[in-house]
């Protein structure tokens, strides 16, 4: 094993943090700490120092041949307690620096996380939205070029650039419904989930059998009139996107039941389907923005927001999203919302 010298290692470590865009706001923090320690301190020292200063004069009082003996007996310990204080005030403020500047990193770690979120998010965005844009100026510059393209070609041309353009809407849009479910705020009103949810399964029935897949839904008795508080568009959204995911992911003659029952003060929504499924290590990733795994991009279009929405929907009402699935054999959603009525 090749012995690294610790001067480099240091050097590394300082060339590490000052490339971190935090490092300022670690000094920054660590100063703060710092500089409360130090007020901390000078308090306590100094209220200690008298203290100690007293008892000792007092115990000195009476016990030496002549008042100056008694006072250069006197000053000789107080220097010393006066030192002895400063080494320790010194050794605490040490402490505290270098117990502050790494406890800065704790604290400061989920913002960077959140500051990673946000860049990988802006990435894929950009991403996305530039597939679609360099797939129609590329098209359209090469029939520009073409000396010979016809009426035909040019309409050909328009027809890609609409389902490009489309593409770009549900992306927008998508993006817009995620902007909004993450600042939407608590509501007061109540939502009848059975009703949006058989509303929605009966809305996408005709898109299901467009694909040849069999879409049934399941309501508990108890569940008819059972309530929870949010927004029904929110709610109609979210199931949308849940079961055309399903569809979408799912082979002509394959299956997509959706199901709602109550178990104590939730309500468990299932959307299950006998699709393509995820793979083992595309799993913690599905409810990420924009993340769609390389083995589904080419055969299924989208923009990879589905999930994420759904997420956000979920957890901005106060409930739990899971999902499970089978590489090739189907994927189930789990939906878990507390039920006020």
């Amino acid at each position: 094993m090749t012995h690294i010298p610790v001067s480099k290692r240091f050097v590394a470590l300082a060339t590490s943090w000052k490339r971190d865009e935090f490092f300022s706001a670690r000094l920054s923090l660590t100063g703060i700490y710092t500089a409360t320690a130090v007020v901390i301190l000078g308090i306590f020292s100094y209220l200690l120092y008298n203290a100690l200063a007293n008892g000792i004069a007092n115990s000195f009082d009476g016990n030496f041949a002549t008042q100056d003996a008694e006072q250069i007996a006197l000053s000789r310990v107080l220097d010393i307690l006066k030192t002895r204080l400063l080494v320790a005030d010194g050794v605490v403020l040490l402490v505290v620096i270098v117990v502050g500047f790494f406890l800065t990193a704790v604290v400061l770690r989920p913002l960077k996380k959140a500051r990673e979120r946000e860049r990988r998010f802006l990435a894929d965005a950009a991403h996305e939205l530039r597939t679609p844009l360099t797939i129609m100026k590329t098209d359209t510059e090469v029939l520009l070029r073409d000396r010979s393209a016809t009426t035909s070609d040019t309409k050909e041309l328009l027809k890609k650039n609409i389902d490009e353009i489309d593409a770009l809407t549900g992306i927008v849009n998508g993006l817009l419904n995620l902007v909004r479910t993450k600042n939407k705020g608590a509501t007061d009103s109540l939502i009848e989930i059975g009703t949006v949810l058989t509303a929605v399964v009966e809305k996408l029935a005709p898109l299901a059998r467009v694909h040849g897949i069999s879409l049934t839904s399941f309501v508990e008795s108890g569940c008819t009139d059972a309530s929870v508080r949010g927004r029904r568009e929110d709610f109609n959204l979210m199931f949308a996107n849940g079961i055309e995911n399903a569809i979408k992911y799912t082979e002509p003659g394959g299956k997509v039941s959706v199901s709602l029952e109550r178990k104590e003060n939730f309500l468990e929504i299932k959307i299950n389907d006998t699709g393509r499924g995820i793979a083992p290590q595309d799993m913690p990733f599905v409810t990420e923005p924009f993340y769609r795994a390389d083995s589904t991009r080419s055969l299924v279009s989208g923009s990879g927001l589905g999930l994420a929405i759904m997420k956000e929907t979920v957890e901005t009402y106060g409930g739990t999203l899971r999902v499970e699935s089978i590489f090739g054999k189907g994927t189930t959603v789990h939906i878990s919302l507390p039920c006020v009525a």
